[in-house]
């Protein structure tokens, strides 16, 4: 009954998108994509090979403890097209497919364990320089007191839950009943059997505590990348924002994006940066400008993952 209800969670998102469009000036939108700075833009896509570059080493890092040899072009490929499966399913949950181009290296179990690890390691980063955010927002601007209150809350909230993801006792009380409520029926045997070597890979990443300190600081440099890449886009459309504030308000708008409620942050991360951007003067039209154009730019970007996708399919 309950996974019946989940699909329509991204239409959240789609609504919160509606009706941010009802609000602004869909014309002045409409110009800032007209007079585009090309020359930034361009520079946005180069910037693109260092961070796949970066995301690609950092989970051949979390691959490298399982003695298995995975060539750095063979890693971006099954990265990138897990990056576009990822762009298109809610919570970016798609990104997991990527381990299936390892099942002929590797147990398929253990295959996601370093998927899943390097998400974990992302988003733990990712809250660890959001909460920097807060500490910025609140020492410049008048904020309510209920959004820190909320982001600290799902700081805590996500902390407890990886601490109990990575004790196999606890979780597999807890993932029991997701497992018979998500998993449709045709998969499940297979995942049982994928249960243990997941989690007997989470032991093996654990002993190798030097693998995830790389990890941790090659993610640090991508999201760094990354939040560079959205500062060149705000140039590009000719907003005047500081280098700074995009490092700072970044993280927790991402945080945002990757909830479950919507495709591709769409209304999510619109909401968060028209936030942000008012503490500082921008108008809407210019933050929902800047979204979308992230928006387009990541999916022009996915397009070498589709490729990927088309000529060499997973198959599970």
């Amino acid at each position: 009954m309950v996974r019946k209800y989940v699909k329509f969670f991204p239409i959240i998102g789609l609504l919160l998108f509606v009706y941010i469009i009802s609000k602004i000036d869909l014309h002045a939108v409409a110009q800032n994509f007209l007079n585009i700075d090309l020359r930034f833009l361009a520079l946005a896509f180069v910037l693109t090979i260092p961070s796949l570059l970066i995301k690609t080493l950092k989970w051949k890092q979390l691959v490298k403890p399982f003695n298995v040899e995975l060539p750095l072009k063979e890693a971006a490929s099954a990265w990138i097209s897990g990056f576009f499966i990822g762009l298109v399913t809610p919570g970016r949950v798609g990104d997991l497919a990527r381990a299936f181009y390892l099942k002929d290296k590797m147990k398929i179990g253990s295959a996601l364990t370093t998927v899943v690890i390097d998400r974990i390691l992302d988003i733990f980063v990712l809250m660890v320089l959001s909460v920097l955010g807060i500490f910025f927002i609140i020492t410049n601007f008048a904020v309510d007191g209920k959004v820190i209150q909320m982001i600290f809350g799902a700081f805590v909230l996500f902390t407890i839950a990886a601490i109990v993801f990575f004790q196999k006792k606890y979780a597999s009380r807890l993932l029991k009943p997701l497992f018979n409520i998500f998993v449709p029926e045709k998969y499940k045997e297979k995942l049982k059997s994928s249960y243990q070597d997941f989690y007997g890979g989470i032991s093996i990443l654990k002993a190798n505590k030097g693998a995830i300190a790389k990890a941790v600081i090659l993610s640090v440099v991508a999201w760094t990348i990354t939040f560079t890449n959205y500062f060149v886009l705000s140039l590009a459309i000719g907003l005047n924002v500081e280098y700074f504030f995009i490092l700072m308000i970044m993280p927790i708008a991402l945080l945002v994006e990757i909830l479950p409620i919507s495709f591709s942050g769409i209304g999510t991360r619109d909401a968060a940066i028209i936030l942000f951007f008012s503490f500082i003067g921008i108008d809407a039209n210019s933050a929902v400008s800047l979204s979308l154009t992230i928006l387009i730019f990541n999916y022009i970007y996915s397009l070498a993952g589709l490729a990927v996708w088309v000529k060499n399919p997973i198959k599970l």
